[in-house]
């Protein structure tokens, strides 16, 4: 098993805070201005890195989103030459098992933004969840979804997951797996490493 990644992602935190600026962007698009106001009041209540990039997101004009836009290619680079030397990626769908749900508002509230799941004995703030997303998803990775008995059948063919929540890939060419650095996996152990993502 070998811990891998594209070095781009680093300890993931500028490529996450990226995809939340994103995220807001289009999801706020075509909101009145004056619902976008208060969206923004509501997001100054949480005052950290994740917020913050939420805010630009909503308050930042056409420049910075096209300039964001190229950043997100430089990722998507990173990623394609990941995959010419790796077949696969495995990594969790969010950061904790399944949780109670609740009627979460949209938009969201003071009190709502700043909800927290348990995360092996620390609160994490839910949102937190959205970076297995932005890792997965949002370079455009092409993604396939394995049954649990599935991804069990894989290991016994070579990869060995050290934990649930480990991502593994399989250079290409090669029946080998090793296993992916796991930012998620850190979150869910609560380590330093990645406090606060």
């Amino acid at each position: 098993m070998k811990a891998v990644q594209p070095d781009a992602l680093g300890d993931h935190r500028q490529h996450y805070a990226l995809y939340l600026s994103l995220l807001a962007a289009v999801t706020s698009a075509r909101v009145p201005a004056a619902d976008r106001r208060a969206r923004l009041d509501v997001m100054r209540t949480r005052d950290d890195e994740w917020s913050r990039a939420s805010q630009r997101g909503i308050e930042s004009g056409a420049p910075d989103y096209v300039a964001w836009f190229g950043q997100r290619e430089q990722y998507r680079a990173a990623w394609r030459a990941f995959f010419r030397e790796w077949d696969v990626l495995l990594m969790p769908a969010f950061i904790t098992p399944a949780y109670p749900h609740w009627d979460k508002p949209f938009p969201g509230t003071p009190e709502s933004i700043k909800k927290t799941l348990d995360v092996n004995g620390k609160p994490v703030l839910e949102e937190i969840g959205l970076f297995c997303a932005s890792v997965a998803t949002w370079p455009g990775n092409r993604r396939r979804r394995f049954p649990p008995a599935a991804a069990a059948a894989a290991c016994r063919s070579g990869c060995r997951p050290s934990d649930r929540t480990s991502r593994t890939a399989r250079r290409s060419g090669s029946r080998r797996w090793s296993g992916a650095s796991s930012a998620a996996s850190s979150a869910r152990r609560g380590t330093r490493e990645t406090e606060g993502l």
